[in-house]
């Protein structure tokens, strides 16, 4: 993917998210914005595992907030988080 603008808006969202999540009691979900932030800053392309990287965290987004997992969630939020953060170093 070679979408600059996509990724300046990604940028510019997931840095929203990671002000907010907290603030309103989803630390979780600004723990997994920080972790996409810092995936796509700077990037002017993606290939395609690090796209499915990008569409996991915006998953895991999704189900924060679906499921009302607010503070730092629990264990499995740890674990999803850790390997986001694994994916990210591997992938990255």
């Amino acid at each position: 993917m070679s979408d600059p603008e996509l990724l300046t808006l990604v940028f510019e969202e997931s840095l929203q998210i990671k002000g907010m999540g907290g603030t309103i009691g989803y630390q979780i979900l600004s723990m997994i914005a920080t972790v996409l932030n810092d995936f796509v800053a700077g990037r002017q392309d993606l290939g395609r595992i690090q796209f499915e990287i990008l569409q996991l965290h915006i998953d895991a987004m999704y189900v924060v907030i679906a499921d009302r997992i607010t503070d730092n969630g629990g264990i499995l939020e740890d674990q999803v988080l850790s390997g986001l953060r694994m994916a990210v170093r591997k992938f990255g």
